[in-house]
């Protein structure tokens, strides 16, 4: 019922919002106030790069203090790249022993970080971008939890995709 009645309350709000940050933020603080510790979404980027719309809570500069990619590079093959190269949910369940973490293990472990998760946004079978997941609580990204939350990311991709559109169409008229 707690399921339900959250996605329910987002596709009622998502659609009120045209503005491509304000939505990513919301987006971000409602996945903290569902139990993760750190939200955070990127758009992917032609060139394999990513840019962040949002993360929350905002004082935490994990997000900003390391390099991810979607591509294949060494940065691409962590959780954000993987989700949205595969367009499936990626889960590390331990940040101290995954290979593919690697590059981010220290700073996330300097934050308290004991596992992650990315979440696809997918929109019309293309990749938008992801949003990733932190948790200090180990074993937080239960299948459940997991399913949730990419129900909740399919929602936000939609919302974030007519924003982009809305925003795009309206640089065109200008």
């Amino acid at each position: 019922l707690q399921t339900l009645t959250a996605l329910y309350n987002a596709a009622q709000k998502f659609p009120q919002s045209l503005d491509v940050q304000a939505l990513a933020g919301d987006i971000a603080r409602a996945c903290v106030t569902f139990g993760a510790q750190l939200a955070w979404l990127v758009q992917a980027e032609p060139d394999g790069t990513v840019r962040l719309l949002h993360s929350f809570p905002v004082d935490v500069a994990y997000p900003r203090q390391i390099t991810v990619r979607w591509d294949e590079t060494t940065e691409g093959q962590g959780v954000v790249g993987r989700s949205i190269r595969t367009g499936f949910p990626v889960v590390v369940e331990d940040i101290r022993t995954d290979p593919g973490f690697a590059p981010w293990r220290e700073t996330a472990r300097a934050h308290g970080f004991a596992c992650a998760a990315g979440l696809p946004l997918t929109t019309r079978d293309r990749p938008f971008g992801a949003l990733i997941l932190n948790s200090t609580q180990p074993g937080f990204f239960t299948p459940k939890r997991v399913e949730f939350f990419q129900a909740y990311a399919n929602l936000a991709a939609a919302a974030l995709e007519n924003a982009r559109l809305f925003e795009e169409t309206e640089q065109h008229l200008h």
